[in-house]
């Protein structure tokens, strides 16, 4: 019987295929990567799956998006408010003490009404996101089960237990947020930036230019979090699902394991199998924590640079 390689040996195998693949070198012969590469023809083609999964919902995916813009907008009055406190309320040698407070007062009044419309809007776009995701969950969930349960026994038998079961659970508890992270927040925020740009601009045109120049490196660093943070997750959802899979055999065919005296062998693949996914969650959570580091530089930066 061979021996079963260590994680650590399993650990490097994947580091070399994956530096191989985002190289642009040729395609590794491990089936496992071969999600780690895909083609723009294949994600629009998942991109229009996604749309027409939501196209019953569409009614309401907009009205929270337009609750998420409304949101946004009203977020961009607080700082002006403060310019205008600033610049015409408080360093005001023309205006009376009295006509100060009154002006402080109003405006902090409207001010305190409109963070109390922002916190409004805000819990309740997200109470309908939990509701419109609840539905898709189900919605999808349904329909994966009649699916697998319609699907000829040559088909169920090359899919392995646990990866139906991975595919029913977790698998569909992933899409939980995917409107909001897919949809909503990407046209939301590409929106908040363009408005943000435009006031600075008519305020200030050299720290708008500064604001500017600050999107490319931000651009950046999300591409570099896809490319490399992204497929590394995918393929410890793979290795998990081979897990479940395995463990249901295992404690399926109980009998044969104890029969044969594999329990040892048994107990040394699952550990070997639980500890290169936790290698592969050190290595994203390092890269993480690199991107993250230059977001902290960068926002601080740009801040600095302005003022």
């Amino acid at each position: 019987m061979a021996p079963l390689p260590s994680s650590k040996k399993r650990f490097r195998s994947f580091r070399r295929d994956r530096r191989r693949l985002i190289g642009g070198a040729p395609r590794a012969s491990s089936s496992r990567l071969q999600p780690l590469r895909r083609g723009w023809g294949v994600r629009k083609q998942y991109l229009r799956q996604y749309f027409r999964w939501l196209w019953p919902y569409r009614n309401r995916v907009f009205f929270v998006f337009f609750l998420a813009l409304v949101g946004a907008i009203l977020a961009l009055a607080l700082p002006l408010a403060t310019k205008y406190v600033i610049d015409e309320v408080l360093i005001s040698a023309a205006m009376p003490t009295e006509e100060k407070l009154r002006t402080l007062l109003l405006i902090a009044a409207a001010m305190t009404v409109l963070i109390l419309v922002m916190q409004a809007i805000d819990t309740f776009r997200s109470y309908l996101m939990a509701v419109l995701n609840a539905q898709v969950i189900f919605r999808l969930r349904q329909r994966l089960f009649d699916r697998f349960l319609r699907l000829s026994l040559a088909e169920l038998s090359d899919l392995k237990s646990g990866g139906v079961v991975s595919r029913l659970s977790q698998d569909t508890d992933k899409v939980t947020g995917m409107v909001h992270m897919g949809v909503v927040t990407p046209g939301v925020a590409a929106i908040r930036v363009v408005l943000t740009v435009s006031v600075l601009y008519w305020l200030s045109w050299p720290m708008a230019l500064v604001a500017t120049l600050m999107i490319p490196p931000i651009v950046v660093l999300n591409f570099l979090w896809v490319q490399r943070v992204r497929p590394i997750y995918r393929t410890m959802a793979e290795d998990r699902e081979e897990i479940d899979a395995r463990v249901t055999e295992i404690f399926g065919g109980i009998r044969v394991v104890r029969a044969f005296r594999r329990e040892r062998r048994e107990e040394r693949a699952y550990a070997v199998a639980h500890h290169s996914v936790i290698r592969k969650k050190l290595l994203a959570e390092k890269l993480q924590l690199a991107v993250g580091a230059g977001w902290g530089l960068l926002i601080p930066g740009a801040s600095l640079i302005i003022v």
